[in-house]
């Protein structure tokens, strides 16, 4: 999960972002969601690795402070 970054394609219109991170959260809420019903992660480290993959990778990533 430490090496996953979220990103869209969306460009130029501002309705394309919302709609890339309404739908980007959307289905990574999804795909998490199988490996806590499989059994590989607990719902802690699901909601953690969300957080990662939406806003701390591209932090280090970019040497941003506060990650």
């Amino acid at each position: 999960l430490s090496k996953i970054l979220f990103g869209s394609d969306a460009y130029n219109l501002p309705e394309l972002y919302w709609l890339a991170a309404r739908w980007g959260k959307r289905y990574l809420a999804r795909a998490l969601g199988v490996y806590v019903n499989g059994g590989l992660l607990d719902e802690a480290e699901a909601l953690d690795g969300a957080r990662m993959i939406l806003h701390l990778n591209n932090r280090k990533v970019y040497n941003l402070t506060g990650a």
